[in-house]
């Protein structure tokens, strides 16, 4: 079974013994339009890996920005905006999970203002930052580290 692909503010609301699951927010679907189907893209692919497989998931961005540099491009602006409306749409009472510090950078956070991995507070409602799971990102080069990303996930399968 995949988990559920939401758009922004989508109605249905998966649960973790009863209560509303964290929502991974990505960035956009990839160059082939993939992404609209969790554990179709490579980031996708590697949260599965992970545990995360059952887990809720949208995009900030509908549609893929184009390439830029290795990886894609990112629109802060229309991210921004996607992120201001994904906050009003959702239940306060729904983690999210953001995938990446461009994304976390949509939602207004500096990256001196959190920690990997780690459940802050933004605007009334707990919201963690995780790393891109592409593979332009170095993090994931080390064990530890996707260890650490395991026991993330593996914790949000759980009641909160």
């Amino acid at each position: 079974m995949a988990a559920p692909y939401l758009e922004y503010g989508g109605r249905r609301t998966a649960t973790v013994d009863g209560r509303a699951a964290p929502l991974l927010v990505g960035e956009a679907p990839n160059r082939e339009g993939r992404g609209r189907l969790a554990n179709t893209t490579r980031s996708g692919s590697v949260i599965a890996s992970l545990g995360g497989r059952h887990l809720p998931r949208t995009n900030l961005l509908r549609e893929w920005p184009g390439p830029s540099g290795k990886g894609s491009a990112f629109p802060l602006m229309p991210a921004r905006e996607a992120a201001d409306r994904l906050l009003r749409r959702t239940l306060k009472s729904r983690p999210l999970v953001l995938l990446g510090t461009r994304v976390a950078g949509a939602f207004r956070l500096r990256r001196q203002d959190y920690e990997l991995l780690e459940w802050l507070e933004l605007r009334g409602r707990r919201v963690a930052v995780f790393p891109h799971p592409s593979g332009v990102n170095h993090w994931w080069n080390e064990p530890d580290n996707r260890e650490a990303a395991r026991i993330f996930l593996a914790a949000l399968c759980r009641p909160m």
